[in-house]
Formats: structure tokens, sequence, C-alpha cells
């Protein structure tokens, strides 16, 4: 159950994200590496903050400006290791 879980949804996104960043890499919008690496590092940048406080219960959910805040530094972070 877990693998078809898996196959069906998070490995499907992962793929897409792999394209378009790799897609990116190819165009000179990101420096040339490893897509499925660099979609990992900002997914795990995205679900650190409070996303994963807030699904295990230790926090509230967010104010929507907080999480907003967090969502623009995991991109400039993204950007400041990933851009060309």
């Amino acid at each position: 159950m877990a693998r078809l879980f898996y196959e069906r949804g998070p490995a499907r996104g992962k793929a897409r994200m792999r394209g378009y960043l790799a897609e990116a890499m190819a165009r000179g919008k990101l420096r040339p590496g490893d897509p499925m690496l660099a979609g990992r590092m900002f997914v795990g940048m995205l679900q650190a903050g409070s996303p994963q406080l807030h699904m295990l219960g230790v926090e509230t959910p967010p104010a929507t400006a907080d999480l907003d805040a967090e969502i623009e530094m995991a991109v400039d972070l993204f950007l400041r290791a990933w851009a060309p």
C-alpha cells in the first residue's frame, strides 16, 4: 500500500519537479546540477518550518503573513544556491 501511494502521489510530483528544474538548468535559469537534489533541497526548506510543526501538532497553523515570509525565504535561499 505504501509503495502504491508513493508511486501514484509523491513520486509523480518529484518527477514533475525534476523535469521542471532540469529544463530551467538547461535554459541557464539555474546553474547546472542534479535537478532531483535541487528539488529535494527546495521541498525540504518549505516543509522544515511552520508546516512541519503544525502537522506534528506542536504549533497552531501560522498566520498567512508568517507563512508567506517563510516561503519567500525558502525561495530566496534556493535561488542563492542555484542561480547561475
